[in-house]
Formats: C-alpha cells, structure tokens, sequence
C-alpha cells in the first residue's frame, strides 16, 4: 500500500524545523495577548455598533444609554483597536516591531482618550495592556522573550 507524499515525504525533502526548536511562549503571556486580541475586538465591536446607533437610531432607549463622546474620539478608539488587533496577532509571530508598534498605538489611544474629555484613570488604564506585556517578556533572565523576538 503505497501512502500518499503529502503524508510520508520523499526521501531528500527538508523535513521542517525539529519539533520543540521553534520559540515558544510562556503560557501567561498567550493568556495576557489572547484577552487582549478579544478586549480590541469587542473594542471595534462596540464603537461601531455604539456610533452606529446613535446615527441611526438617536431615540433607541440603548442610544440614550451610550456615554455622550465626541464622535472622533468614537471613531478613533475604533481605528486603534483594530490596529492593536493587528499588531498583536503579530506578537504571536514573535515579532519586535509589533511589540513597540501596540505600544505606540495604545499610547495613542490614551492621549485621545485625554483629549476626548475622559479621566485621568481612564486613560491610565488602557496602558496595563503594553506594559504587562513587556514584563511578560522581559521576564526570565537567559530564556527572556525579549531575546527571542525577531
């Protein structure tokens, strides 16, 4: 019985990277990026539904519910998520300038926030996301994620 080559390689073929060779993760920094790639779509999610309704359907008892912001910052908040979304989809990939590149964009995002009229707090808080990823990576002295970025 003869088994099919995309199953049993030809002799001579490059077999891939051994397996356990590759980068792996600490388990908390998969957690700590997998809820952020959730929080930036529910992000995306709510700001596009939120302006949404408020446009459509200003006399809905949802859209008196909805915080009154201007509505660039509505529209800003969203475009940065999706662009945080995007860059952290890359940290899985283990790249380094997706790593600085959410970071600026979650500074961004809190300066908007700042200038949109929201607290201090508010604004504060959105920074957790970057900088426990750059203590999740930093972390482990010879083994450090950091390192291992490209």
């Amino acid at each position: 019985m003869d088994i099919p080559p995309l199953l049993n390689p030809p002799l001579g073929a490059p077999a891939g990277p051994p397996p356990g060779k590759g980068p792996k993760s600490k388990g908390c920094l998969s957690i700590w990026v997998v809820l952020l790639l959730l929080y930036n779509a529910m992000m995306v999610l709510l700001n596009l539904g939120g302006e949404g309704l408020k446009h459509i359907a200003p006399t809905s008892s949802m859209a008196g519910k909805l915080p009154d912001e201007p509505g660039w910052l509505t529209m800003t908040v969203m475009i940065l998520s999706a662009v945080s979304f995007v860059a952290l989809i890359f940290v899985f990939t283990w790249r380094k300038w997706a790593v600085y590149g959410y970071a600026v964009v979650t500074v961004a995002m809190s300066v908007a926030y700042l200038v949109g009229g929201k607290t201090i707090a508010d604004s504060a808080e959105i920074l957790i996301g970057p900088a426990l990823i750059f203590i999740l990576l930093m972390g482990g002295g010879e083994n450090s994620g950091w390192k291992r970025l490209k």
